[in-house]
């Protein structure tokens, strides 16, 4: 090879060292799982894992367990087509570092946060509730038809969008 040929790649300033991190290469049926992690006997060596994971809810949830214990601080997936979904979604809410774990434990931590959840799940609750009564007079007691009752509702929908 020629000295000119040659190609140098010099880090650049803002460049993130990962020590620990996985790769996911997400097919349809399965994902193939490599992990990078310091070798834990010989200093500044690295050791290589490489797997195959079905594509199915439990195994994902595993998978999310055994990149816990191994400290992974960084996930990257590659994906055709949106394949890559339940991995994402399954691995950035499993575990206690979850996302949504993470929010509702400050939420509730919160006293004006948690009181103002505590007041919207309740006028929720109580919102789906009274349709459901509504619902069920309007098809067992004034024994309307399932279109009837859809339009009816329709059409409060939109009278309810055309008063704001």
């Amino acid at each position: 090879m020629e000295a000119n040929n040659k190609q140098v790649h010099v880090d650049s300033i803002g460049e993130e060292i990962v020590a620990r991190v996985a790769g996911i290469d997400v097919a349809k049926d399965s994902g193939m799982v490599c992990t990078r992690v310091p070798h834990q006997s010989q200093p500044g060596k690295r050791t290589t894992t490489v797997w195959s994971v079905s594509a199915r809810t439990n195994s994902i949830i595993e998978l999310a367990d055994r990149l816990a214990e191994e400290r992974i601080e960084r996930v990257v997936l590659e994906a055709t087509s949106d394949y890559w979904r339940p991995f994402y979604y399954l691995l950035a809410s499993a575990g206690p570092g979850g996302r949504a774990r993470e929010g509702l434990a400050f939420v509730v931590r919160h006293p004006v946060l948690r009181a103002s959840l505590g007041c919207a799940t309740t006028v929720n609750f109580f919102t789906f509730v009274s349709g459901s009564v509504i619902l069920l007079f309007a098809s067992r007691g004034l024994g309307l038809s399932a279109g009837v009752i859809g339009l009816a509702f329709g059409v409060g929908s939109t009278g309810a969008l055309l008063a704001q």
